[in-house]
């Protein structure tokens, strides 16, 4: 069975994220374009190895997280 490919806007609501974010990561998400201005598909199993590629860099980050934790907001 072959997996469907879905278009940004599509993405962007499934995943709740804006699809100006998607399309700024672009250049790191494996995808389809016939055309060099043509539509954009993504599979959804590439856009979520892409994700989780993206959370582990965060996690991995401790220094981040931890000045984001000590900020304190009003």
């Amino acid at each position: 069975m072959t997996e469907d490919y879905l278009s940004i806007s599509q993405l962007s609501r499934r995943a709740g994220m804006s699809a100006d974010v998607i399309r700024r990561h672009l250049h790191e998400i494996r995808h389809l374009r016939h055309s060099p201005r043509g539509k954009v598909w993504i599979r959804a199993s590439d856009f979520e190895a892409w994700y989780e590629r993206k959370a582990k860099a965060v996690r991995a980050d401790e220094e981040v997280l931890e000045f984001i934790e000590g900020l304190k907001w009003a």
